[in-house]
């Protein structure tokens, strides 16, 4: 058999590479023998900032509620969890809330909390609009004592209490320090979470490590969390098989045959707050006509996409926007009218709605509105997620057969972010999703424009409803549920009606976990979240039985580090003898 000089070098790149590794990995063996119990967790994208007051991601906020903690914790059923604080009292009028906090909490360089924290945390979100949702009706903070903090707001607010309460709390006495708190990068953040901040390498990994002084005794059981960011999910679940990941969250639809028959694996499904939308920049015509926006929403094949998409895990998209997880407030009569239409109704209703609006069909099959202007828009998606972009395919398929031309921009997900939200609002439509609290109060968040919310769909679309803006107050203001309930409803009526977003999807997750090497998990609070996460234990291996003899076990034999160079010697040997060898040929 003849060789090149090619198959040489490669032969020798190899044996070189297993040369300088095969130590190191016997040394990494030992090291992680002897070290503490490590979570390894994986992150789709890497965090934008380890600030608490100006974080966008979702990965950031993972990370960072392990660090910083709130007054209390609101549970995937909507329940409030006493955390920080250990109980609290809401006024008749609700105007006045009132907090009380555990006392023996300490931050994590040893100062103690006290109410003085909550009070400037608040305050530095009101001085610099950190998160008018929640301060933005706040006139008045009050601290009795060192463990009462008061609230006194201007108008009655009952959507007050989870969002003050599910507030990152942080220090005074190291953020007093910081002349713009706007622009720090906070990079060595203290909290008083269960876990302490030790190492961001960005687009790698972040490290915490255990609290010793946290306020719950006896929690973690776990000494270390490291996060490692992965963005391509067939990795981690190739990692999360090896053992090499003890978590991946929120894997998608079309991956979860790759996690059918792992040992040692279990898999959840959850439906979740969460929807998944198409947006319009309302300042462009002719998507300004709430007529052309119900064509679009009725002509998009929603089936197709929970079908061909998700693989039927997740629920179609509400026109109402409140998701049907949310039974006591999700109204049916908001539900998409396609759902119980055949394909030719849904298309031929679209297109009677297009031709009310003037439009008429080009020779190229685009329709054309009467003053000239081409149904024809850019969609942008988010590139890094597949069922986006498989999404938008659908999308585009479904506007065809009406007449509108969609023409499909995949991007990364920050810079969609950036397009819609933070800059000029140079758009046709995007496509855009997002998580919520258990509470209805995000169709305030989202579409309020009176004005609306720095960053949310109403101030990036352009969106605005009077009607819907006197019900969305109404809501917030109204302290019986049956009577809120029935102003939820009505709010979602007039979107249904109104279509300033479509919403396609609503999301389910699936997490897979590994059960070999920890218990207590609750994947019902989030596989990821602080209850589990504080929960956790390791799984201690079976005893071996005593030997029925005292003969004593030798210690395994340490491989002195001379034969590394014996055997390195040895086989540059042989691979130059081979290499001599080949430039004869």
């Amino acid at each position: 058999m003849r060789y090149s000089k090619r198959d040489c070098r490669i032969v020798l790149s190899v044996l070189l590479a297993v040369l300088v590794i095969f130590p190191a990995l016997s040394t990494l063996k030992e090291t992680q023998a002897q070290n503490e119990v490590v979570v390894h967790l994986n992150l789709k994208f890497d965090m934008d900032t380890l600030n608490p007051f100006v974080y966008s991601s979702y990965t950031a906020g993972t990370v960072l509620r392990k660090i910083y903690e709130s007054m209390f914790i609101m549970s995937r059923n909507g329940s409030y969890i006493p955390w920080l604080a250990e109980r609290w009292e809401i006024s008749e009028d609700a105007k006045t809330y009132t907090f009380y906090l555990r006392k023996g909490i300490k931050w994590h360089d040893g100062h103690p909390f006290t109410s003085a924290d909550v009070a400037y945390t608040f305050q530095l979100n009101i001085d610099y609009n950190f998160h008018p949702e929640v301060t933005k009706h706040i006139v008045k903070i009050e601290t009795p004592d060192e463990y009462t903090v008061r609230f006194t707001l201007n108008e009655s607010l009952v959507t007050f209490i989870w969002r003050a309460g599910t507030l990152m709390i942080a220090p005074k006495h190291i953020w007093e320090k910081i002349e713009e708190p706007d622009k720090y990068d906070n990079p060595n953040p203290i909290g008083t979470g269960p876990f302490k901040f030790v190492e961001w390498a960005t687009e790698q990994h972040v490290i915490l490590e255990k609290n010793p002084d946290y306020w719950q005794e006896g929690k973690p059981h776990i000494d270390k969390i490291v996060y490692h960011v992965m963005p391509n999910v067939e990795a981690a679940i190739m990692a999360l098989k090896a053992g090499q990941l003890d978590v991946v969250e929120n894997v998608m639809p079309n991956m979860l045959g790759a996690l059918v028959g792992i040992p040692n694996v279990s898999v959840y499904m959850s439906p979740v707050i969460n929807n998944r939308w198409l947006g319009f920049n309302l300042r462009r015509y002719p998507m300004n006509l709430r007529l052309f926006r119900k064509a679009v929403s009725i002509a998009i094949d929603k089936k197709a996409i929970l079908s061909d998409v998700l693989y039927n895990v997740g629920f179609l998209g509400s026109d109402g926007f409140v998701m049907p997880v949310l039974k006591y407030w999700y109204n049916p009569k908001a539900a998409w009218k396609g759902a119980n239409m055949t394909d030719e109704e849904r298309i031929a209703l679209a297109n009677q709605w297009l031709d009310a609006i003037g439009s008429t069909v080009g020779e190229d099959g685009v329709r054309v509105m009467p003053n000239g202007t081409r149904l024809e828009f850019d969609l942008l998606t988010l590139g890094d997620y597949p069922t986006f972009v498989r999404s938008a395919e659908i999308i585009k398929e479904s506007l065809e057969k009406v007449g509108i031309k969609i023409n499909v921009v995949p991007l990364e997900t920050g810079t969609v972010i950036d397009i819609v939200y933070y800059s000029n609002f140079d758009y046709d439509m995007f496509m855009m999703g997002c998580s919520y609290a258990p509470d209805p109060d995000f169709l305030w968040l989202e579409f309020y424009a009176s004005p609306p919310n720095p960053a949310w769909e109403a101030e990036c679309e352009n969106y605005k409803n009077e009607t819907l803006d006197y019900y969305l107050d109404l809501q917030r203001r109204t302290a019986d549920m049956e009577k809120r309930r029935e102003y939820v409803f009505k709010c979602q009526e007039i979107l249904a009606d109104d279509v300033p977003v479509v919403v396609l999807w609503h999301k389910t997750y699936i997490d897979a976990y590994r059960t070999d090497r920890f218990t207590g998990w609750i994947p019902e609070e989030g596989i990821m979240g602080i209850l589990t996460l504080i929960n956790l234990e390791p799984i201690k291996p079976p005893e071996t039985p005593a030997p029925t003899s005292p003969t004593p076990t030798p210690a395994p034999a340490k491989v002195p580090g001379w034969v590394y160079g014996v055997v390195i010697v040895a086989a540059i040997a042989v691979i130059a003898s081979l290499a001599y060898a080949f430039s004869k040929k």
